[in-house]
């Protein structure tokens, strides 16, 4: 059903987005940006985990068409079930590398590092514990006019925890794994 709505909330932003584009010939390829994603998230690191949903924030700035870089912040919310779950969220800075396709349309990549925070919770236990952990992910940003855009992207993110941090919690089979985030974000640019 998630899966369904953000398709179907993307693909209108696609056809929507060419117009909503005013005839200007100057998009502002450059400056400080901010902007906010919604998107589902997947978590591989077992089979009983279910599709969620999460947010992020971000804080950027944009040196020109074809670099970028970015900090936010991303809430993966509570993965997992009524048994054993996380909840995980965290800090990103990244570089994002575009290719123009034209003056309205950039594909990019993205990379760089995520400090997170997580709860574990099952077994009647608790635990606490943060790391930090690459990700990397592509994209396509739209310029609506000249200073605010729409982004899809699709970024994973990979988790390692140790047995000896873990504990109990290390009896859950393939605890580490990746969190894929598919999202559409706006941005503005000042």
């Amino acid at each position: 059903m998630k899966s369904t709505s953000l398709l179907s909330l993307i693909l209108s932003s696609i056809l929507v987005a060419p117009a909503l584009a005013k005839e200007e010939s100057d998009v502002d390829h450059r400056g400080v940006y901010v902007g906010g994603g919604y998107g589902l998230i997947s978590a591989s690191g077992g089979d009983d985990f279910d599709d969620d949903d999460a947010y992020n924030v971000f804080i950027g700035t944009q040196f020109n068409q074809m670099i970028s870089l970015e900090a936010g912040y991303l809430d993966f919310g509570k993965l997992g079930n009524d048994t054993f779950n996380t909840k995980l969220d965290g800090y990103t800075l990244g570089l994002k590398l575009g290719l123009p396709v034209t003056e309205r349309i950039t594909l990019f990549v993205k990379g760089g590092n995520y400090w997170w925070d997580a709860d574990l919770s099952g077994f009647d236990n608790t635990l606490s514990l943060d790391g930090n952990d690459l990700f990397y992910g592509a994209g396509a940003s739209f310029a609506i006019s000249k200073n605010w855009q729409l982004n899809l992207d699709y970024t994973r993110y990979d988790f390692e925890f140790e047995d000896n941090e873990i504990g109990i919690f290390s009896n859950v089979d393939k605890f580490n794994g990746e969190v894929d985030y598919a999202s559409l974000s706006v941005q503005y640019t000042f």
